[in-house]
């Protein structure tokens, strides 16, 4: 599962070779908007050490620790963290 918070998620997320990644491994996307100061989000962040945005978080399924991507998120990025998830990590597929 990979949460982003950001702006920049969304043309990494848009790539063909991430769409087609994240399909093949069961990955679901999911978006958090800080637009308003949403306690819960504001939580998130700071539990990974944030004040603001942008997180992106890259969740093995079943549960455990994130990985924390880098701030500016590219294809190549997305694509290499999936990589390195364990087999059976990526999704529910």
């Amino acid at each position: 599962m990979a949460v982003g918070l950001g702006r920049s998620a969304g043309a990494a997320a848009r790539a063909a070779a991430v769409r087609d990644a994240f399909a093949g491994r069961g990955v679901a996307y999911l978006k958090g908007d800080w637009t308003r100061g949403d306690p819960a989000v504001g939580a998130l962040l700071r539990a990974h050490g944030r004040e603001g945005v942008p997180l992106y978080l890259l969740y093995p399924a079943g549960g455990g620790l994130p990985a924390i991507l880098p701030q500016i998120l590219t294809e190549g990025v997305v694509l290499r963290a999936l990589a390195e998830l364990p087999p059976g990590a990526g999704g529910g597929a």
